[in-house]
């Protein structure tokens, strides 16, 4: 299951991933990374689904001699089908779908922009969508306008305890909780630190 959580604005961009993951050959949970920073380039990739991907798509551009967020745009859909072409030759690839998020400056706008990437199972190709304010994943019909919250972060860890909860329900056993991680970006920082604890708050 996992969350993926993005608000977008010019000049900053807020994202956030829970931590638990879980090992579907053992049963067992863990606690692991969601998200995979391309310190050089100022862009983060962010994904829900199987890590193994995350970690493919991470790989391929970690390591390209040319990376900014506008180099990432022009070449993505092309890339993903090939690294979508490597995931599938891995032993146990995981069936289900995969959620990614590209995030960073962009010097083509002048602003901070993010890039939504879904598919739902192996077979299917992506949809590669831009956003415009941000993306909530999964989406909730808890209502949450009676919230009242401080500031943009707090939002966040509303919206991700809202998640939990009914992902727990609808999804009994699947991998959402631990610890909340935000990070926080500029066109020149990156800030990642944990903001919440879901398991403790929706025990």
């Amino acid at each position: 299951m996992s969350l993926l959580n993005v608000l977008l604005f010019p000049e900053r961009a807020l994202v956030t991933t829970d931590t638990q993951c879980k090992n579907y050959t053992t049963g067992n949970y863990f606690e692991g990374s969601k998200m995979f920073p391309i310190v050089h380039a100022n862009v983060l990739i962010a994904g829900r689904g199987d890590r193994v991907f995350g970690d493919l798509v991470f790989q391929w551009y970690g390591g390209s001699e040319t990376c900014d967020f506008d180099s990432i745009d022009s070449s993505l859909s092309q890339n993903l089908t090939k690294i979508a072409e490597r995931y599938a030759s891995i032993p146990g690839a995981h069936v289900g779908g995969n959620e990614l998020v590209i995030v960073g400056w962009s010097a083509k706008h002048g602003a901070m922009q993010g890039i939504a990437c879904t598919r739902p199972d192996i077979d299917s190709p992506f949809s590669i969508a831009r956003m415009i304010s941000g993306h909530i994943a999964p989406e909730t019909t808890e209502d949450l306008r009676h919230i009242q919250c401080a500031d943009h972060v707090e939002c966040l860890i509303e919206i991700a305890r809202a998640q939990t909860r009914q992902s727990k329900i609808d999804y009994p056993g699947s991998p959402i909780g631990g610890r909340l991680i935000l990070a926080d970006m500029t066109r020149d920082r990156m800030e990642i630190r944990p903001i919440a604890d879901l398991d403790a708050s929706d025990a």
